[in-house]
């Protein structure tokens, strides 16, 4: 990863003191445009109207679409630390990680997980039934803000793979291989 050394001028050394704050910083590799992308990635995850569970369950829907072992294992593994109480139920991380079939859960939930599907997966297109779900659920801002969410999950898992983005030494991959799953092999 670039050091603070490698930062061009006093507006990206401000930067990087701030991001590597936060943890590996693979977006110092372009400092303004990775500063936009996290202000974005903060107010899309923080500052909109999709609660907290709903931001784990957008989360989890994108990693395991787009396969990025890195996101879904600190997400899933942010719920199994002592002490810490998921946002969302084992059932439910299942479901999206074996890439069950949605049903028995709220509206909500259901729809957040379908629309990810859609969008992320092989036919990368929200169908307009979806699409007008989300228009009634959430309004039409409140279904911008999830589509951005995911786009910037996406985003990130790319960055991550492009930086070749490891987990910790010694912690274990959570995200079995869509290979090993009949339900999520992609036709």
């Amino acid at each position: 990863l670039p050091t603070r050394a490698d930062m061009a001028n006093e507006e990206e050394r401000a930067i990087f003191d701030e991001e590597v704050k936060r943890g590996p910083a693979t977006r110092l590799f372009s400092p303004i445009v990775g500063k936009a992308l996290d202000d974005a990635h903060n107010y899309v995850k923080f500052k909109t109207a999709m609660d907290s569970r709903l931001v784990q369950i957008a989360s989890l829907v994108t990693a395991r679409e787009v396969d990025d072992q890195f996101e879904w294992t600190q997400w899933e593994e942010h719920g199994l630390l002592p002490g810490q109480k998921s946002l969302v139920e084992p059932a439910i991380i299942d479901l999206i990680k074996y890439c069950k079939p949605v049903e028995g859960l709220g509206p909500k939930e259901t729809l957040i997980i379908n629309f990810g599907r859609e969008l992320l997966g092989p036919r990368k297109k929200v169908s307009s039934e979806t699409f007008a779900q989300a228009l009634r659920l959430f309004g039409r801002r409140g279904t911008g803000d999830p589509v951005e969410f995911m786009v910037l999950y996406q985003a990130t898992g790319t960055e991550l793979n492009a930086f070749d983005g490891q987990l910790r030494p010694g912690q274990k991959p959570l995200l079995p291989s869509r290979a090993d799953i009949p339900a999520c092999r992609q036709p």
